[in-house]
């Protein structure tokens, strides 16, 4: 085998997925950092923040989309962004189940005696209300950022990568899932009051994502789940997101019980309380795509590459 082999598809005519990959995660990553050039004239945390998301969408998704088009040589669109009258459905019915399995974790610790729930007494400003929209704005910016990046990206070209390697394609999806889920858990790492716990978590919250990805190989029904778990989780029932606090909120919760049950200052998904809402989330997913709520499947055809026309 000559070098070039390890570099090149030779039937594909392209890269191999390896170096795809990693060629997509440094431009990932320089895309994260750009933004932080641009903003320091932002004294304005609030306003810094929501700058932060929709300039480093932008600069992610252009990464994305010319990876996409000249090292892939696939559609950006084949990533999960076919947009029709299904994907808005999709998308409308992810934002009700991630706000569902957060009502769900709120009332369990409620009904444990776990937290503290009071009416945040900044709402009595109009400003403020204005902000949590700003806030759902910018939660809809990650998701879709995160989405596209870990989902429609990583688990596309990973199932590809290893479709000759695994027995199925049904399998190198589910090894996709995995792989992609441990990157994004990991990605969270650095965030404040971050543990073992909490990484752990969050992989088996980013399978919970990739799941609702491979079970329709579309983005819509994934970054409705993100764009609601991050934005009711923070910004109406007034829990940490990934470690960090929100800056406005509809109810102010303060969490009194024990870390391991609750997550602490991480917020519930570094806590036990998270897996229920997880569970209810998959069986919600399952009746919703496949009208079966024990049935699980995922979409092969993940792995196939249909080249740029």
């Amino acid at each position: 085998m000559t070098v070039r082999n390890y570099f090149w598809n030779i039937e594909e005519k392209r890269i191999k997925a390896l170096w795809r990959l990693s060629i997509q995660f440094i431009l990932f990553v320089a895309a994260y950092m750009l933004p932080v050039l641009i903003l320091n004239e932002f004294k304005n945390p609030y306003t810094r923040n929501l700058a932060d998301e929709l300039i480093t969408l932008t600069f992610v998704l252009f990464t994305i989309w010319l990876v996409a088009r000249f090292i892939d040589k696939r559609r950006f669109a084949s990533l999960g962004y076919e947009f029709d009258t299904n994907w808005i459905m999709d998308f409308l019915q992810g934002i009700l189940i991630g706000a569902f399995v957060f009502v769900i974790v709120f009332i369990i610790e409620f009904s444990f005696g776990w937290l503290k729930a009071t009416e945040d007494p900044a709402l009595t400003k109009e400003i403020h209300l204005l902000e949590i929209l700003g806030r759902l704005l910018g939660y809809t910016a990650v998701a879709v950022m995160e989405e596209t990046f870990t989902r429609g990206y990583q688990i596309k070209n990973i199932a590809e990568g290893l479709k000759g390697i695994v027995k199925t394609h049904n399998r190198a999806v589910v090894w996709a899932l995995v792989i992609s889920s441990a990157i994004f858990g990991l990605l969270h790492i650095l965030n404040p009051d971050a543990d073992a716990l909490s990484t752990f978590n969050l992989i088996l919250i980013g399978m919970f994502y990739g799941y609702a990805y491979v079970v329709t190989g579309s983005l819509a029904l994934p970054i409705g789940i993100h764009t609601a778990w991050n934005f009711v989780q923070g910004n109406i029932l007034g829990f940490s997101v990934s470690g960090l606090g929100s800056e406005v909120t509809l109810i102010h919760s303060v969490a009194s019980g024990p870390r391991i049950f609750t997550g602490g200052k991480f917020g519930p998904e570094a806590g036990i309380v998270i897996y229920p809402g997880i569970i209810v989330g998959v069986l919600l997913i399952n009746i919703l795509i496949n009208r079966n709520i024990l049935r699980f499947g995922v979409k092969g055809g993940l792995t196939e590459y249909v080249p740029l026309k």
